[in-house]
């Protein structure tokens, strides 16, 4: 289970710590495109065996 939990009903973002230095961070809006995103930053990771930090967006369908 993480370490840590910031975030309230106002807010647009939510960041988790994981134990291992892994931190989560979900934005309802992105800076760059205005969709939900999260981010996976496992910089301070203890193992993060050479993979890099992630940014996924959610992007809708144009109909």
């Amino acid at each position: 289970m993480g370490t840590g939990y910031k975030g309230d009903s106002s807010s647009t973002t939510v960041r988790h710590s994981e134990s291992d230095g892994t931190i989560i961070t979900y934005r309802e809006v992105s800076s760059s495109d205005g969709s939900p995103a999260v981010d996976i930053n496992i910089k301070k990771s203890t193992d993060s065996s050479g993979v890099k930090s992630q940014k996924i967006h959610f992007v809708k369908k144009k109909e």
